[in-house]
């Protein structure tokens, strides 16, 4: 199990410099797009992203609900560094 949780890791971690415009991107950014528009959240809810990448999903989220916070986890360090420059809703969301 941790060979397979390494290999993912670094798997993402050479991903990350692409992670934004690469065909996945585009299916991720339409299965957000549609749970966006479905999804309902009480004003103060407090929600957890596993596998969060980029925090792309996030960002749509606090963008839909000023009052909602949310912390992103994802097995990549790097990801996780590339999602903290982008975060625009610090300290909401981690």
């Amino acid at each position: 199990m941790n060979n397979f949780i390494t290999n993912r890791k670094q798997i993402f971690d050479r991903w990350v410099s692409s992670s934004d415009w690469t065909f996945p991107s585009f299916i991720y950014q339409a299965i957000h797009k549609r749970l966006l528009s479905y999804v309902e959240l009480p004003s103060n809810a407090n929600v957890l992203d596993l596998g969060s990448g980029t925090g792309r999903l996030l960002d749509g989220l606090a963008n839909n609900f000023s009052e909602i916070r949310g912390t992103g986890l994802d097995l990549s360090i790097q990801i996780l560094r590339v999602a903290r420059q982008k975060n625009r809703h610090r300290p909401r969301l981690i």
